[in-house]
């Protein structure tokens, strides 16, 4: 028997979808995990004949009685999904484990037939991997049927250089483009925040300091440098919050800095459990808190951040569920 880890190319580095299916096939190829290849490419040009060979070439490394782990989605869409499930359980007793770092329509267009089409798909699943119990209860709602569930409490981001403590500087770090979260565009606060964004956009704010997008690593230990990471979210995305784990956290936490995050999403409960940051219910009361905050305060904070820290690094979560599901996978019961 062996196991195998799907994994992703063809998209952006700074694309968090990618990095965190990078991330998590590198923990899993030092656990001995075989690498399955997919990439980003326009499904709808290949007719259902060239499909079929091209995921015959995926799998083509598959025997009987393996367990294949499907970082899900495949971002290529539902048919390539649907067919690649079905491929692997056409293999003599192979188990197959979900591990889910998105619901697409959830995120996007909330469609209630590719939400159950999506659903399908999981329920052909042995084990689910999914970012939060709350999810787990939305998809029931729409014929989830599986029972071996598993939740990813955040993402690693596995590093191996050493990191210095963060610094106690009054600015908080938003990655993410401005097309997609434009109201950072609106921030009125005191506290300077940093953005990302390769389209490098004007603004008159001269406390919202738009850089160029940075390669994963970079980015980490520019945030290391110290402040506060944001975790925030508008309209549609605010409702996904409550469910999905956010990979900014992750990142936030490997680069050693605390987070600030919105009340009412699941990230919160984390950041509290640990004290690892603040929960607030406003932009504005997140600019007031870092204004107030004293640096024996910032100190203490970062002492929590750095348990955790330690443990992002070295990629303990991922590796703690991995080893849990393939277990699930050959017990009976």
């Amino acid at each position: 028997m062996r196991v195998h880890i799907t994994n992703l190319y063809g998209i952006s580095y700074s694309c968090a979808s990618r990095i965190a299916m990078n991330n998590t096939v590198e923990i899993a190829k030092q656990m001995g995990f075989h690498e399955l290849d997919f990439f980003n490419y326009p499904v709808e040009t290949d007719s259902d004949s060239e499909l079929n060979t091209r995921l015959d070439g995926i799998i083509a490394g598959l025997w009987h009685d393996d367990v294949i782990v499907f970082q899900f989605p495949s971002w290529n869409g539902f048919t390539f999904d649907e067919k690649f499930c079905d491929k692997v359980k056409d293999y003599l007793n192979t188990k197959l484990i979900l591990y889910v770092h998105d619901i697409v329509p959830l995120m996007f267009d909330k469609n209630e037939d590719n939400i159950r089409r999506v659903v399908q798909i999981l329920n052909r699943a042995d084990v689910l991997i999914l970012p939060s119990e709350k999810m787990k209860e939305l998809l029931k709602e729409y014929g989830l049927e599986v029972s071996k569930i598993l939740y990813q409490e955040v993402w690693d981001y596995p590093i191996s250089a050493h990191m210095e403590p963060s610094a106690f500087i009054r600015k908080m770090f938003f990655p993410g483009a401005l097309e997609r979260f434009p109201y950072i565009m609106d921030w009125k606060g005191k506290t300077p925040v940093e953005v990302f964004d390769n389209g490098m956009q004007a603004c008159e704010n001269s406390n919202l300091i738009v850089n160029k997008v940075l390669p994963s690593t970079e980015l980490v230990f520019k945030l290391n440098g110290g402040g506060f990471g944001l975790l925030w979210a508008e309209d549609t995305q605010k409702e996904y919050y409550q469910y999905n784990n956010p990979f900014k956290l992750g990142t936030y936490l490997a680069a050693g800095i605390p987070t600030i995050v919105q009340a009412g999403t699941h990230a919160a409960e984390f950041v509290a459990k640990h004290q690892i940051g603040f929960v607030v219910h406003s932009l504005q009361e997140a600019d007031e808190i870092v204004q107030k905050l004293t640096e024996e305060e910032y100190g203490r904070i970062s002492k929590n951040v750095e348990k955790i820290a330690f443990l992002v690094r070295n990629g303990y979560y991922t590796r703690s569920v991995l080893n849990e599901a393939v277990k699930c996978c050959l017990t009976t019961v």
